[in-house]
């Protein structure tokens, strides 16, 4: 719930050498695309994993904590950025979910989830007024 996932395709451009796709064949691709990032779940898609990582290193001194899918190669790399530039480390660990009492915890399905932890470094905009 309050999740927002995102998949998108496209065709070849008319000057490449390959032919152009279908309408159907972009229709399809971009709905394999989404059912992915459905398995791969998380609160995020696989795009947006690092614009979350940013925002989660920028805030205030606190702790801050989000449940991702399978980390995509792209935002490992932006770890290590985040890591370089601002000294901020993310804690990651498996995310085991809560399940009540009727529910079958062997019912899971999708991809294994990572809970990442991180204290903020306190960012804040100089050329605005303090207050």
């Amino acid at each position: 719930m309050g999740s927002f996932l995102c998949a998108e395709a496209m065709s070849n451009a008319p000057e490449e050498d390959s032919a152009t796709k279908l309408p159907e064949d972009v229709g399809r691709e971009a709905a394999w695309r989404l059912l992915e990032e459905i398995y791969r779940g998380g609160c995020v898609d696989t795009i947006c994993q690092p614009f979350v990582l940013l925002c989660m290193a920028l805030t205030p001194k606190d702790v801050s904590k989000i449940v991702l899918g399978p980390l995509a190669p792209y935002t490992m790399h932006f770890l290590r950025h985040l890591r370089d530039f601002f000294q901020v480390t993310f804690k990651i660990d498996e995310y085991k979910e809560k399940f009540t009492s009727d529910e079958m915890p062997e019912s899971k399905t999708g991809a294994d989830k990572l809970l990442l932890t991180c204290v903020g470094v306190g960012y804040t905009n100089i050329s605005k007024g303090q207050t």
